[in-house]
């Protein structure tokens, strides 16, 4: 006598298995941007933007950000457009309030 073997609940299986899918690769996230001596972080004071300008604040900025200078650049001032990376430039309106703070 011959012995059945379901095929039906093998192929099921089979069929479920090879529907299986990996989780995505998520890659790692970059590392942390890594800055020399005296070179400017502006993300550390963007809770400056909104305020009045004045020099103590130009001066807290200057070294949260880790930056050796900082300078103040109102609407219609001339300023050089070299990159400096140990320069904090914080752009102010025609009140005097910051709109942008940045590495330049």
């Amino acid at each position: 006598m011959q012995r059945f073997i379901p095929i039906a609940p093998i192929a099921f299986i089979a069929v479920v298995a090879g529907c299986a899918q990996e989780p995505p690769q998520v890659p790692e996230a970059p590392p942390p941007p890594v800055f020399a001596p005296g070179e400017c972080d502006a993300q550390t004071v963007q809770a400056i933007v909104g305020q009045a300008y004045n020099t103590p604040l130009g001066e807290e900025a200057r070294q949260k950000s880790r930056a050796e200078r900082v300078r103040a650049v109102k609407p219609g001032d001339m300023i050089t457009m070299e990159f400096d990376a140990h320069r904090l430039t914080i752009e102010l309106d025609g009140e005097g309030k910051v709109t942008r703070a940045r590495c330049s």
